[in-house]
């Protein structure tokens, strides 16, 4: 399976274009700057970056977080509108799981335009860098499980509130504090609000591959600044009704996540974009049989959620009600909580995995 390590380092960490704090601050909104005392820089990531600062009003320590603006979004810029529905999301969930926003600055007079917004400061580590302390970059089950429950209590409050983030991975995960597990979603700049349309456009790469018959067929995949490693099939393509911004990509990404805990490797890898997309529309995990010496000591409930959250067919997919009752989940509270697989074969992965290879992009039937 390779490094697992590496492999994370390389899938969880996006290169920041590191610039001094004092360039920086030339481009600061002036309402910024006259409320916050910017104290030092906290992360640079392709946006702007985080910083620590104070407000000068009452001495509080909070997190100011930068976005270049433009017209039109790439890898290195938001648009106006996708800031403002960051912002919009952040205080409407208003849940323990996810950051809070206080309030946001913009400066668009200025070249590159730029959005604050002043979050909470989150002193524990990023997921990413957690999990690579660990022994194996993996942890055991009770341990992964906190951290699932947690995630899961965000995804529900999500839904119920007609919200998907669209980019959880190990990344936008961090821990409140150093000292204990309460974990924090910390970026909701792909988010989608039901009932409104989209704030960001999606622009997409391609590459071909033959298909059975030896034809040549053109396949696409997202060029955004959001991880492939964690993208849903459905992700993957453009999708006029809109099932790339339904909460079943949130609950593809709980899947990865867990997966990644639990094995401390990724589920989908590939030397180039190509192999992993293939890999990902065709839900070719196939660890649970083939490495044993990591997956014969992990229960058959943990497989089997995993296995039902990484179906390739969003509508065969568990939803987030279903995860909330799983018994691995739901073992947190309740010790006596036992999964019984019926009819699987402990040599092989569970019944949510059959079926699985069946290529999304062929699949044109509605969604239910």
């Amino acid at each position: 399976m390779g490094c697992a390590q590496g492999t994370l380092k390389r899938a969880g960490s996006v290169k920041a274009r590191d610039r001094s704090l004092a360039v920086m601050k030339s481009l600061f909104p002036v309402a910024f700057v006259d409320a916050y005392e910017v104290e030092s820089k906290a992360t640079f990531d392709a946006y702007g970056g985080a910083f620590d600062v104070v407000s000068r009003e009452d001495g509080s320590a909070r997190t100011a977080v930068l976005a270049r603006l433009k017209k039109q979004a790439d890898g290195e810029s938001l648009t106006i509108s996708q800031f403002s529905m960051e912002e919009y999301v952040l205080q409407l969930l208003r849940h323990d799981g996810v950051a809070s926003v206080y309030e946001s600055f913009t400066e668009l007079r200025k070249r590159p335009a730029m959005g604050v917004l002043i979050v909470d400061r989150l002193r524990g580590a990023k997921l990413i860098d957690y999990l690579q302390q660990k022994d194996g970059a993996k942890l055991g089950e009770d341990e992964a499980r906190e951290i699932m429950v947690q995630l899961a209590s965000v995804l529900k409050h999500l839904v119920d509130c007609g919200v998907t983030c669209g980019n959880l991975d190990l990344d936008t995960l961090v821990f409140r504090e150093e000292d204990n597990m309460e974990l924090v979603v910390t970026s909701m700049r792909y988010a989608s609000l039901a009932g409104h349309p989209s704030p960001y456009v999606v622009e997409y790469g391609t590459y071909e591959i033959e298909d059975e018959l030896g034809q040549p067929v053109t396949r696409t995949f997202p060029e955004d600044a959001r991880k492939l490693h964690f993208a849903a099939p459905e992700r993957l393509k453009p999708d006029s009704r809109g099932r790339d911004r339904q909460p079943s990509v949130d609950v593809w990404s709980f899947g990865v996540i867990m997966y990644t805990l639990l094995a401390g490797y990724l589920p989908f890898e590939g030397e180039d974009s190509r192999t992993l997309c293939e890999k990902i529309r065709q839900g070719n995990f196939t660890a649970f049989k083939y490495d044993v010496e990591t997956w014969d000591s992990i229960s058959m409930g943990a497989k089997d959620l995993i296995a039902g959250c990484l179906r390739v067919d969003p509508r065969r997919r568990f939803n987030i009600e279903r995860i909330m009752k799983h018994p691995w989940i739901r073992k947190f509270e309740d010790p006596n909580a036992t999964f019984i697989a019926l009819g699987s074969d402990l040599g092989t992965p569970p019944l949510s995995y059959v079926s699985n290879s069946s290529d999304y992009d062929d699949l044109h039937s509605p969604m239910h």
